[in-house]
């Protein structure tokens, strides 16, 4: 079987469309960085994606989307296939810290952020639909991730 090479786990995978989702950290270098999708039953590797830093926490899938954030904050969407779709910026700009949310869908918006500000994304383009500010620049500032009810 097949084995992802450097794999560096820090999040849990995510299962959706009889796949296996995960992102990668970096272990030796920044192409280490990558979401990776498995086939659910045997482990095969269908793709690999890559990202501009490591994946710290689970991704979202959605019909087809594939979701991720990275640890120097762009929310990503890849298609089932692992083509990039789109990726929008976390208020980079706005803040030199790491700390990161989730992303979550409910199959119109996707929600995600970083202790620069919180906000909602178009799930069909990535385009910001509002923004929320986060509080002053101090660590730490956001350890948990967005929930729908």
């Amino acid at each position: 079987m097949p084995k992802i090479d450097a794999l560096k786990l820090s999040e849990s995978p995510v299962i959706g469309d009889g796949r296996v989702y995960a992102g990668t950290g970096f272990r030796e270098s920044l192409s280490d960085c990558q979401v990776v999708a498995l086939n659910l039953t045997d482990g095969k590797i269908l793709w690999r994606a890559p990202v501009d830093s490591t994946i710290k926490h689970s991704l979202a899938v959605w019909e087809g989307d594939v979701l991720a954030v990275s640890q120097a904050g762009t929310l990503y969407c890849f298609d089932q296939q692992g083509r990039p779709r789109w990726d929008a910026s976390l208020a980079r700009e706005d803040s030199h810290r790491w700390e990161l949310s989730f992303p979550v869908t409910d199959g119109t918006a996707v929600y995600a952020g970083r202790g620069a500000g919180f906000g909602a994304y178009k799930l069909s383009n990535g385009n910001v639909i509002w923004r929320q500010g986060g509080g002053r620049d101090w660590a730490p500032s956001i350890y948990s991730g967005p929930s729908l009810g």
